[in-house]
């Protein structure tokens, strides 16, 4: 008897209250201030509560904006900070969306309504402050000029912007993304539109850059440590007085560029579309078509000095049409090129109608080529002449294919082959 007695109180501390109120498991939990089932949650903290003497259904509001999470709705017996009736929201981890928000470019569905298309220019900075730069930018007599001062994001919806500058400041770290679909998004009318300052980043995704113009990189100028990420970018129709019609990468840049695409694009003196001068490019399944410069129908390579070398690296690259009067394609100075899989197709060029490497004092050009076909390339003095012409010194290290100048022809297995400077190709 005494042994009942004391599991039968054990029972009743497990699943009783204080004020003489006990529990049962098989009992329903409702809002009474009592645990009813004994689980050791009372009222709304167990998620068995029932609808008995409940204030009704409420959804909790993470972000602040009035309006609820449809998926995390529960009952609760007393009003909690928080928690709202509605349970509308589409996504409650942002304020800016909820139904009847403004609609603005920045990839998200804000008035939770996809039939609204996002429209407009945004720029959302780190601490998720967004301001929208569309009246501005479309009122503005002149191309507008943005000072990229802090950190953040740029998004431009489809439509054709007209884009003075985006200028980043030092140290800040800026994407200026598209919107929709990438060839419906246009920045037109700069002037060396986007310039990176020291030790800055800049990524530039899923639009058309076209029109633009300046004295070096007319599209886009990136020095002084800075790091540029490039990918799915469409530069068409920029111009350049000197040099980089498209795109200038100096004074230590390092700029990767993905899935890119360089048209129609003309530089004065050097780099039709890219021009390179003691900065590092990785390009990966880019195209460089219908570049015009003196040297680098397409791109021009060269090196500070010994100190700061360049280098270009190409893997699934075409290069077609280009013309210079030297380097149809490529124009190397103490520098060093690496393309792997990719094409050089009709280039035309006085020197170099596919490749023209240049040595300087103390530095050589070094072609590294890997599975690289020359097909339809000729010199503008021997319209015959196709593949790889090299007028000048530096070194070839490639894969089987043909080599061709007008002062040598080489057909091999893989070595190296070197170049002098007017005497052509030889195997050493």
């Amino acid at each position: 008897m005494r042994v009942v007695t004391i599991l039968a109180l054990a029972l009743l501390v497990a699943c009783g209250g204080t004020d003489g109120e006990t529990s049962d498991p098989s009992e329903p939990e409702i809002c009474d201030g009592i645990d009813n089932d004994g689980d050791g949650l009372i009222d709304q903290e167990d998620d068995s509560l029932q609808a008995e003497g409940a204030l009704g259904i409420y959804y909790p509001d993470n972000d602040g904006d009035g309006f609820g999470d449809l998926q995390a709705g529960r009952l609760l017996c007393d009003m909690v900070p928080g928690w709202t009736e509605d349970s509308t929201d589409c996504d409650d981890t942002r304020a800016q969306v909820h139904p009847g928000a403004t609609e603005r470019c920045d990839g998200l569905d804000n008035d939770c309504d996809e039939s609204t298309p996002d429209e407009g220019v945004a720029f959302e900075s780190e601490d998720g402050e967004i301001t929208d730069l569309t009246e501005l930018i479309s009122s503005s007599a002149a191309p507008y000029l943005i000072e990229a001062d802090t950190s953040g994001v740029y998004t431009f919806c489809e439509g054709t912007w007209s884009i003075g500058a985006i200028t980043v400041a030092k140290g800040q770290d800026v994407q200026i993304l598209g919107i929709g679909r990438s060839e419906e998004v246009i920045l037109t009318g700069g002037y060396q539109t986007l310039t990176l300052g020291a030790f800055s980043t800049a990524e530039l995704r899923d639009l058309r850059m076209t029109e633009h113009t300046g004295d070096n990189g007319a599209a886009v100028h990136c020095a002084a440590e800075a790091e540029l990420t490039v990918q799915g970018v469409v530069f068409e129709g920029n111009e350049s007085t000197q040099t980089g019609g498209a795109m200038m990468i100096s004074s230590g840049c390092q700029a990767t560029l993905t899935a890119t695409r360089f048209l129609d694009s003309v530089s004065g003196m050097a780099g039709g579309h890219l021009r390179i001068v003691g900065g590092d490019v990785e390009a990966t399944d880019c195209d460089f078509s219908e570049g015009l410069s003196a040297a680098g129908g397409a791109v021009s390579v060269s090196s500070i000095d010994s100190s700061t070398p360049s280098s270009f690296t190409c893997t699934g690259c075409t290069f077609q049409a280009n013309e210079a009067e030297v380097g149809g394609a490529l124009a190397l100075l103490q520098s060093t090129a690496t393309l792997t899989d990719s094409a050089i197709q009709g280039g035309i060029a006085t020197s170099g109608a596919g490749i023209y490497l240049g040595a300087g004092p103390g530095a050589e050009a070094t072609a590294n080529l890997t599975t690289v076909s020359f097909d339809l390339n000729q010199l503008n003095d021997d319209p015959t002449a196709e593949g790889l012409s090299v007028f000048a010194g530096g070194v070839i290290s490639h894969d089987p294919y043909e080599v061709v100048t007008a002062a040598y022809d080489y057909e091999g297995s893989s070595q190296t082959v070197v170049c002098e400077a007017f005497a052509g190709c030889a195997a050493p």
